[in-house]
């Protein structure tokens, strides 16, 4: 069961890491169109300038920057247990201190990551 764990985590990872670092998809923009008011995909910013669009959006980014986002995440721990070591060695206190507030951190940025992902993509630009 563990080892399905890890594999399943490094999954995560990886797939994170990938989408973060050297998405495969397209760049991507959403926008109105300036003849017809809807929204509209422009796949080439050929057809973006053509078009004139306004209230543009650059998908491709947005999602990049999500999955950077997530990627970090998943490394704040390692960061939170050398900074435990580090300042637990000089002072426990002080110690004891730096990770609840880092701890905190990592939490809060982790929800707000899940929240403001599945904001984005489910509001009118991401689908």
């Amino acid at each position: 069961m563990l080892s399905t764990t890890i594999a399943v985590l490094l999954t995560f990872v990886i797939y994170l890491g990938i989408y973060a670092f050297n998405n495969p998809d397209r760049e991507a923009w959403v926008g109105l169109a300036a003849e017809t008011n809807d929204r509209t995909l422009f796949r080439a910013h050929a057809e973006l300038d053509a078009s004139k669009a306004i209230q543009v959006v650059n998908i491709h980014s947005r999602f990049t920057a999500w999955f950077f986002w997530g990627f970090i995440n998943w490394f704040a721990p390692l960061f939170i247990v050398t900074c435990a070591v580090l300042t637990c060695s000089i002072n426990q206190f002080c110690g004891l201190v730096t990770i609840s507030a880092l701890s905190l951190a990592s939490a809060c940025s982790a929800t707000a990551w899940f929240i403001v992902g599945a904001i984005w993509r489910f509001n009118k630009d991401g689908q």
